[in-house]
């Protein structure tokens, strides 16, 4: 393994989210099992038709995280974005998350054909 070798993880805050949601997403870099502090780090999202829908250029504090935020807006189509990190050196991390479609969110509360409100369950 190179001296430059820098392992990343990514991940979003949740799993799933609505319009007008906020995604948190934070990368963690490592270069031999220590904190990769002060790594650039390119952050993407990826639309469910594979349009880059965000990006950002980020650098990891001194433990070796950096975040970014991407806002869903509110006519944004549901679906998986997929999040892609790279590193300087050539290392790439990937996640995703889901954009739920009110009617569909909605469409789960449905007990035998009464409209149930979240949380009534």
């Amino acid at each position: 393994m190179s001296e430059s070798f820098v392992s990343l993880k990514v991940a979003a805050d949740r799993t799933s989210y609505m319009r007008g949601d906020n995604v948190l997403i934070t990368v963690a870099a490592q270069k031999k099992n220590r904190a990769a502090a002060q790594e650039p780090v390119k952050l993407y999202v990826f639309a469910p038709d594979g349009k880059k829908v965000y990006q950002a250029k980020l650098s990891t504090d001194n433990l070796g995280k950096a975040m970014g935020m991407y806002r869903v807006g509110k006519n944004t189509a549901g679906g998986r974005y997929s999040i892609e990190a790279h590193s300087s050196a050539a290392s790439v991390a990937f996640a995703s998350f889901l954009i739920l479609d009110r009617k569909f969110f909605y469409r789960k509360f449905q007990l035998f054909g009464q409209q149930t409100r979240p949380g009534m369950l």
